[in-house]
């Protein structure tokens, strides 16, 4: 899967996490037709989960058709490569009464925005998801990231936090920076312990510690079965003091890596 790629599901489990935040007020309601929509959302949140936001986008469409008003279906629907529905998605949030319901929408718009290259354009003053975008925008425009909490703040969404945490972590790595490598594949791996990607983190975290010895840090990278030897190539680039010792046990990995 390329970086591009894994970004798009990133963005894609982001929805179906914040789904779960806007489902609980369309339950609320007992019209046949929204009770149809809560059902076809649930299983376009189960497909997202699976990886096929192909299959979840189209199920979320016919729940908008049914609900086009409601945040829910519009933002599961959402297809972050295109434009126009980022900028549809953005229309409803002026919409949406309940505060809780337009941040969900507004932070999904300027996390597409951004992976898009263009300017987040949101007001999310006083959010944790506010305050974590702008650290993103920093970040991928080259400046030093500002604080990514603060007491006071409504608290970020979980899925906001992933995504820009994995951002971070991306150009970080990009820069060399290997202590804010490690700091954010740690709370990346705290978030999901046991995700897909859980063994990669950990060898991150091993790789990026002085500390760890290298027969570790090769016998964690084992437990990657996915994109293995590319994770390899970016942290022998990463960090060039264990690239003896990755060299050794797969030889045949390139000597230095593009950011996984």
């Amino acid at each position: 899967m390329s970086p591009a790629q894994r970004m798009t599901v990133a963005f894609s489990l982001m929805g179906a996490g914040l789904l779960a935040v806007l489902l609980a007020g369309l339950i609320a309601w007992s019209a046949v037709g929204r009770w149809q929509a809560v059902s076809e959302l649930r299983e376009a949140q189960s497909q997202m989960r699976r990886d096929r936001p192909a299959d979840a986008r189209r199920i979320a469409a016919a729940a908008q058709a049914r609900i086009p008003e409601e945040p829910s279906a519009a933002l599961l629907a959402c297809d972050p490569a295109d434009p126009e529905a980022v900028e549809r998605l953005a229309a409803l949030a002026p919409r949406l009464t309940r505060r809780e319901e337009r941040n969900a929408v507004l932070a999904t718009v300027a996390i597409a925005r951004l992976q898009a290259g263009k300017p987040a354009d949101v007001d999310l003053d006083g959010t944790g998801d506010g305050r974590l975008i702008s650290a993103m925008s920093a970040a991928l425009a080259g400046r030093t990231p500002g604080p990514l909490y603060a007491a006071g703040e409504d608290p970020p969404h979980l899925q906001v936090q992933r995504v820009v945490l994995t951002t971070l972590l991306r150009t970080a790595w990009s820069a060399g920076r290997v202590e804010e490598v490690r700091r954010h594949a740690g709370a990346l791996w705290l978030m999901r312990p046991r995700a897909a990607e859980a063994p990669a983190l950990r060898a991150i975290i091993a790789a990026t510690t002085t500390e760890v010895a290298d027969d570790a840090v090769v016998t964690m990278l084992q437990e990657v079965k996915t994109d293995r030897e590319r994770l390899v190539a970016a942290l022998g680039r990463l960090v060039p003091a264990r690239q003896p010792a990755f060299a050794v046990r797969w030889p045949a990995a390139p000597a230095t890596g593009a950011t996984p």
